[in-house]
């Protein structure tokens, strides 16, 4: 039995108490087949013979939406279900890229706070001290001429993210460099679904024009972030420097120029050995498929190949072999483009 089985019996057996010769005559299989569906032993070939049996034994929309749900679940594998409804989920905010009202986060001042300048560092002891920390130190940095902000982090960065985009005018001078630590493929599945979430909380930043850069590394984000590396995480700025958990928390603000100028290095260095997340193309090939959505780009082998996003009226080519693979997956599977 499964998940779809068990709740296939409770509507028809249970909760309807239909016929079962009658749902097969309606679906064009024969009542053996109903009942292999029932005790889950096979599954219905498709979404639409799951369709027509609902639509059979009149269940609800909400029952309806259930039931498919759970047939999904079972046919493809909960992991890969929850993948790629994260994956539908990214492509669901490219459709829907436009320019917009954001409600952004709450805006502290732009001026720093007054501090004695000699205390070069600043413990943070909640999210709140956080968040305006690092919103301080990002607004300062906004009023440079070729101000410049790094960020590292191995998860999706909610409040700094938001707090950027939603002030694309704001920082529309400032060069913004990201860095994330990754699994590498095939070493740790379930962390999939977060690559997912970084690649949709960042993709604003190419709607809006900005200058982004993403930047990717292969490692052990859960040794790097989790054990007993208290503060991995970083946004740094020409001027300081902010440490943070993995939760973002709490954290210290540094602005010590020996402090800064050291991780500046560190940054760089660990710059030095990622690629390219996203790349920006200038001059995009023409394709058959130039009004999808997304596309992927074919190469030789067994490689999956180049993932092409169409963001605003921007393309972009993202080459990182996991994402590239889910995607691949997806599509053969049946999945739209949009």
């Amino acid at each position: 039995m499964s998940e779809y089985s068990d709740l296939l019996w409770h509507y028809i057996m249970k909760e309807k108490r239909a016929d079962v010769a009658e749902i097969a005559g309606h679906c064009g299989v024969n009542t053996k087949d109903i009942f292999e569906y029932i005790k889950g032993r096979n599954l219905p070939a498709s979404d639409e013979m799951v369709q027509n049996i609902c639509d059979f034994i009149h269940l609800t929309p909400a029952e309806t939406e259930r039931l498919k749900e759970m047939y999904r679940m079972t046919k493809m594998g909960r992991r890969t279900y929850r993948q790629y409804k994260k994956l539908e989920e990214l492509i669901a905010s490219v459709s829907a890229f436009e320019k917009k009202g954001h409600a952004p986060p709450p805006l502290y001042e732009a001026g720093r706070e007054a501090r004695d300048r000699k205390e070069g560092c600043l413990v943070l002891e909640n999210e709140r001290d956080l968040n305006k920390a690092i919103s301080q130190e990002l607004l300062w940095e906004s009023r440079k001429e070729n101000g410049h902000i790094g960020l590292v982090t191995a998860l999706p960065l909610h409040f700094p993210i938001q707090f950027l985009t939603a002030r694309a005018e704001v920082f529309s001078r400032t060069c913004l460099e990201q860095i994330f630590y990754f699994h590498a493929p095939g070493q740790d599945e379930a962390d999939m679904e977060e690559r997912l979430d970084c690649l949709r909380e960042i993709l604003p930043f190419y709607e809006e024009d900005m200058d982004y850069h993403s930047y990717y590394r292969y490692g052990d984000p859960d040794s790097r972030f989790y054990n007993l590396n208290l503060l991995p995480c970083l946004i740094l700025t020409s001027e300081s420097a902010v440490l943070f958990d993995p939760d973002q928390n709490y954290g210290l603000a540094f602005w010590e120029s020996s402090v800064v100028s050291m991780l500046r290095q560190q940054f760089e260095e660990y710059k030095s050995a990622c690629r390219p997340l996203i790349h920006r193309e200038e001059n995009a090939e023409p394709s058959g498929e130039k009004n999808d959505l997304f596309y992927m780009k074919h190469t030789s082998g067994d490689a999956p190949g180049s993932l092409i996003l169409r963001v605003a009226e921007q393309t972009l080519r993202l080459e990182e072999p996991g994402i590239c693979a889910m995607f691949r997956g997806y599509l053969d599977s049946g999945g739209r483009k949009g």
